[in-house]
């Protein structure tokens, strides 16, 4: 995946606040009932416990807005299991939205935001890895 495709958006930029943060992405590659794998990066956490069967909304490209979400707190990630459960061709975006996550307690730019799709038993098909990175940038002061 091209990082000029993916994007990672906070609905809030103040530090340790709450917000709820919207992943886009195009996807290269295609398969029924791929799973997408989100790992956040280090500075973005969940609270404890994490509320996963609301916490994840499908936006666009994806089979229903109610999706079945994973968090693995040891990782930072987010497997959503079902998003594409019942298409037959490649959307030409995917937008999902994580709810109730934590910004970082301080102003940073964060680590890459990883995005990647498996198949429906676990193999890769696409990856955009942290280089170059999706990030969030909380040095800047609003208006940016």
């Amino acid at each position: 995946m091209n990082s000029a495709l993916a994007a990672a958006v906070p609905s809030f930029m103040e530090k340790g606040a709450p917000a709820n943060y919207t992943v886009a992405f195009v996807p290269l590659n295609f398969e029924t009932n791929m799973k997408i794998l989100i790992t956040f990066p280090p500075e973005i956490s969940f609270p404890k416990p994490w509320d996963a069967a609301n916490g994840c909304q499908g936006l666009r490209g994806l089979s229903q807005p109610e999706l079945a979400c994973i968090l693995n707190p040891n990782t930072n990630t987010i497997l959503v299991t079902n998003g594409l459960a019942s298409s037959v061709s490649r959307p030409d975006s995917i937008e999902m939205q994580f709810l109730d996550v934590r910004n970082p307690t301080e102003n940073v730019k964060t680590a890459g935001f990883q995005i990647e799709t498996l198949t429906s038993d676990g193999y890769a098909i696409d990856v955009l890895a942290p280089n170059p990175p999706v990030f969030v940038n909380f040095y800047c002061t609003f208006p940016c």
